[in-house]
Parts: C-alpha cells; sequence; structure tokens
C-alpha cells in the first residue's frame, strides 16, 4: 500500500487501509487470533493488527508496525517486539473479556499484556491500516490464520 493510495471512507478515517475484517463478533469469554506475519522493511505507523470495540476507544488493542522494525501497542514507544521486518512472526493476540485483559505472544513466547478499553462487540482486523505519518510504501503478508473461541 502507499501513502498516496486513496481513503477508503473520505473524512471518516486516517487514510487509505488493506484490511482483513473477522466476522467473529464476541461480548464475553476468551478470544484469539493467530497468524503468520511478515512485515516489509520500512513500513511506519502502520496498523498491522487491532481488536475492535472498547468502552472507551474504537478499538481494544492496535499493534503498529514502527520505523524502528517493531511492532508497537498503538503507536506508542511500548514495544511488543522487535525485529520484524522482512521475516515471518507467529502472532497470537488472546482477549480475555472476562478480565479485561489482552496477552500477547510471538513466535510462541509471551511478550506483554495490555487492559481491554471496556466490555463493548469485538471481532479482529489485520492487514494495513494508515496512520497520520504513514511511511511511503508499506507491506504485510498473512498466513496461516487462525481464530479461536472458548
Amino acid at each position: 500500500m502507499y501513502d498516496t493510495d486513496p481513503s477508503t471512507f473520505p473524512g471518516q478515517d486516517s487514510g487509505p487501509r488493506s484490511e482483513l475484517r473477522f466476522h467473529n463478533d464476541y461480548t464475553s469469554g476468551d478470544a484469539q487470533f493467530e497468524c503468520d506475519m511478515k512485515i516489509g522493511a520500512g513500513t511506519h505507523r502502520m496498523c498491522v493488527m487491532q481488536v475492535f470495540g472498547g468502552a472507551t476507544s474504537a478499538t481494544a488493542f492496535m499493534t503498529l508496525a514502527m520505523n524502528t522494525d517493531s511492532i508497537n501497542y498503538y503507536d506508542s514507544t511500548t514495544q511488543i517486539y522487535a525485529p520484524v521486518y522482512d521475516k515471518y512472526i507467529r502472532l497470537n493476540v488472546v482477549h480475555e473479556t472476562g478480565i479485561g485483559k489482552i496477552h500477547i505472544f510471538v513466535n510462541r513466547q509471551y511478550r506483554t499484556s495490555f487492559n481491554d478499553r471496556g466490555a463493548a462487540t469485538h471481532y479482529f482486523k489485520a492487514g494495513l491500516y494508515g496512520r497520520a505519518g504513514m511511511s511511503a510504501r508499506s507491506d504485510n503478508y498473512l498466513k496461516n490464520i487462525h481464530i479461536y473461541r472458548k
């Protein structure tokens, strides 16, 4: 995707996007997203995965590819994992709605947990979602996608 691509929803979002929206809507229980993901070198300020739905925000969780060769919590300096460029990583995102926590695993190793921003109808999205200041070109490849419920 290029930063010059047209906005998917002009005036209603932050720019171009090419993402998958999974129809796994849930309000309770546990849900898990798993995939092998490869982010192209130089991809910056691009959302690559999100848990949609929150009481205090539109999303419960987002991870952005940053020019530090990492994926971060939203666009903060809170790094989830590095390096990520040009190699597949196994990403698992586990949402426990009962305790309001989202747990992140990379390559089958626990990385960190975050609060989920409140009860809502949630679902998963992955791909590329442009943000202000995004790189001129961004690449994200997904395979072996699985969604689990408990």
